[in-house]
C-alpha cells in the first residue's frame, strides 16, 4: 500500500480498503477492541500497513479503526461490498440507514434511523465521549446498512481525529436533517397526490 501521508481523505479510503480484506477473525478483534488497551494484533497490523507510525498508539486511531470494523460488512466478502462511499455524508446515513428507498413513518414527528432525540445527545456530547457515542450509533447503523452501500468514511476520521471543532457535528446535522426534511416534503407531496 502507498503511504497516505496522514491525510483523513487518503486514511478513510485506505483503512476502508484494509478493512474489506480483512478476515472474519481479525475484523471481530477489532469490533471488540479495548481502544484504551493495547490493542490485537490487527490492529497493529491495519496500523503498520497504513503506516501511522508513533500515531498508532494514539486511542483516537484505534477508535477510529474500532468505528469503521463495525461498520465493516459481516461474514463471508462479497465483490459488491462497500465501506467508504464518500457520495454518502455519516448525517445522511444516519437518517436513512443507507436505504435509498427509505422513507421516514407518517407521523406527527416523523424520524431517520436514529431518532432525531438521539441524535441530539450525540451533538451535546463534549469532545471526550464523541468517540464512544458515534460508536454507539455506528452499530445501530451497522445492523440497517446495505452491504454494497458505504459511508463516507473520510467524515468519521476529521471528526474523531478532532471532536472539539463544533463544524464536524454540524456537517453531521445539516446532512442528517437535510435528509430527513426532503424525505418528509416527498412523503407528504405523494400523499396529497394520491386520489381519495
Amino acid at each position: 500500500m502507498t503511504s497516505t501521508a496522514q491525510q483523513p481523505d487518503d486514511i478513510g479510503f485506505h483503512l476502508s480498503r484494509a478493512l474489506l480484506e480483512l478476515g472474519t477473525g481479525p475484523l471481530a478483534e477489532l469490533r471488540r477492541m479495548d481502544v484504551n488497551g493495547v490493542g490485537p494484533p490487527a490492529y497493529w497490523h491495519v496500523a503498520h500497513e497504513l503506516k501511522l507510525g508513533n500515531e498508532a498508539a494514539d486511542p483516537r486511531w484505534m477508535q477510529i479503526v474500532k468505528i469503521l470494523a463495525i461498520l465493516t460488512p459481516k461474514g463471508r466478502r462479497l465483490s459488491s461490498d462497500r465501506l467508504h462511499e464518500r457520495k454518502r455524508p455519516l448525517g445522511r446515513m444516519l437518517c436513512d440507514g443507507g436505504d435509498p428507498q427509505w422513507r421516514p413513518p407518517q407521523v406527527e414527528e416523523p424520524d431517520g434511523i436514529i431518532s432525531q432525540v438521539r441524535l441530539a445527545r450525540f451533538l451535546a456530547l463534549p469532545a471526550d465521549q464523541v468517540a464512544p457515542g458515534l460508536e454507539r450509533l455506528t452499530r445501530v447503523l451497522a445492523r440497517t446498512k446495505p452491504r454494497s452501500n458505504g459511508v463516507d468514511c473520510t467524515e468519521i476520521v476529521r471528526l474523531l481525529l478532532d471532536p472539539a471543532n463544533p463544524e464536524r457535528k454540524r456537517r453531521l446535522a445539516a446532512d442528517y436533517y437535510a435528509r430527513l426534511d426532503r424525505r418528509v416534503s416527498e412523503t407528504n407531496q405523494t400523499s396529497e397526490e394520491e386520489p381519495a
